[in-house]
């Protein structure tokens, strides 16, 4: 924009209009402007808006979305702690800003119909497709867990019952917490009740990973060739009876 008037900028000269009658000099009116900048902290991008000084930045609409599983709460001055939340009606622009999204994590059941069957090696193909094996595993019903004619479940030395077991969730979730389901506590007279008891898992190791081609060995995590490829260490935890005494 330019004026005819130095200083003061009342009269705007208007090209279309305004004609010239005589020499004139023309005064450029310039007006100091902020960045303000959106981090999404994950969530879809929001584009960056170029504010007046002392101006107000516009409210993002309509307001980022992340994954399942995460509602949107505000932008924040201050991330990781989230105490500042920015008011768009009342708090002016005085300097380049960053603006942080706040999330919360609501908890929800995985959709089981994204699992599917996955043992981690191109090498160890599968050889079974029985209605009661792996299929099912997340749905309680799976009655021949300790086959060793399975390739998805692991041995050691020839040990009954198997070390572990892998599948897919078809999504990267966050886990807040898991289920593990044990035997039915149905009686033998040479065996007793089997609850809690033989085949049952005592201590459980649990490994996630978010790249779809890591292998099944847990040892690549120092192979320069793998480095993309990692189990991710998740936790330990150690099965109890409802007494709260260990099997």
């Amino acid at each position: 924009m330019v004026y005819t008037d130095n200083q003061t900028f009342t009269n705007r000269w208007n090209f279309e209009t305004d004609a010239v009658i005589a020499d004139i000099t023309l005064y450029a009116y310039w007006v100091k402007t902020y960045n303000v900048t959106f981090n999404s902290n994950g969530g879809s991008k929001v584009p960056a808006q170029t504010v007046k000084v002392c101006g107000k930045a516009s409210e993002p609409y309509p307001a980022p979305i992340r994954e399942i599983g995460y509602v949107f709460l505000g932008w924040y001055t201050d991330n990781q702690t989230f105490t500042n939340r920015w008011d768009f009606e009342e708090n002016n622009i005085v300097a380049d800003t960053i603006l942080f999204a706040k999330w919360e994590a609501i908890e929800h059941e995985l959709d089981k119909r994204l699992f599917r069957r996955w043992n981690g090696d191109p090498a160890m193909p599968y050889t079974s497709y029985e209605p009661n094996f792996r299929e099912y595993l997340w749905d309680k019903n799976l009655t021949t867990f300790w086959t060793s004619n399975d390739p998805m479940i692991t041995e050691s030395n020839g040990v009954l019952p198997p070390k572990g077991l892998t599948f897919d969730l078809g999504k990267i979730y966050t886990l807040t917490y898991f289920k593990i389901w044990h035997r039915s506590g149905f009686f033998e007279p040479q065996n007793g009740y089997w609850a809690f008891a033989w085949h049952n898992p005592k201590t459980i190791r649990i490994y996630g990973a978010v790249e779809p081609n890591v292998r099944k060995a847990y040892d690549h995590s120092d192979d320069p060739a793998h480095q993309n490829q990692k189990w991710i260490f998740l936790g330990e935890f150690d099965t109890v009876k409802p007494s709260g005494l260990p099997l």
